[in-house]
């Protein structure tokens, strides 16, 4: 599977739809890690098993607790996606033309703004499903990950999580929901950005987000 061959977009009906705005409009609106002979599959394990523990964890209820639930949910996070593979695929070419202190900020503020999204999305709608493994696919550097959001009030849903291996272990790099990839969505929109007014436009959008 080559990195370059990301799912098209194309329109999702209802929760879908829902589910690809609550991860893609970052800028708009808005644990140890597994090692890589765990396989794919376990890293994505890892993520949802290790959300969903906080999430039922009963010293982590109530209003009281929301900044903690949302800190230890952000940390799960960060630990399961390479940042900085997504943001420089979601900046397309206009990396090449940073430096190594601008490519860091610009990592620093997309992995900031992916972790809030990502964390809205798995409160709002992962914690009230069920996740079905169907299978999963590897060429040892690239892998696919195939699940089902099972839901007795929406049906099911096809989830996909494409990994990649850095470091000796399997990190997330995008994850395609009902055939959408986010990692697309944010590319597309962050063109639009630098093409419509600048990057600095786009930074300062950023910026905000994250204040």
């Amino acid at each position: 599977m080559r990195r370059d061959q990301r799912d098209p977009r194309r329109g999702v009906p209802g929760i879908a739809l829902t589910i690809v705005a609550a991860l893609a409009g970052l800028v708009w609106a808005s644990h140890p890690t597994p090692a890589l002979t765990a396989g794919p599959q376990d890293a994505v394990r890892q993520l949802i098993a290790g959300v969903t523990a906080v999430l039922e964890d009963p010293a982590l209820q109530g209003p009281a607790q929301k900044a903690e639930r949302q800190h230890r949910i952000a940390r799960v996070i960060h630990d399961a996606f390479d940042y900085q593979d997504m943001a420089r695929h979601s900046l397309g070419a206009q990396w090449a033309a940073l430096t190594p202190a601008e490519r860091e900020e610009f990592t620093r503020l997309f992995a900031d703004l992916f972790e809030r999204s990502y964390r809205v999305l798995v409160v709002r709608f992962l914690g009230e499903r069920t996740t079905t493994y169907v299978g999963e696919s590897s060429d040892g550097q690239w892998a696919l990950v195939r699940t089902r959001l099972i839901s007795e009030k929406d049906g099911e849903m096809p989830v996909e999580y494409r990994l990649s291996t850095v470091g000796g272990r399997w990190t997330l790099v995008d994850i395609v929901v009902d055939g959408v990839s986010l990692a697309a969505n944010y590319r597309v929109q962050f063109t639009k950005i630098i093409r419509t007014s600048s990057y600095q436009t786009l930074l300062q959008r950023m910026r905000k987000r994250v204040e």
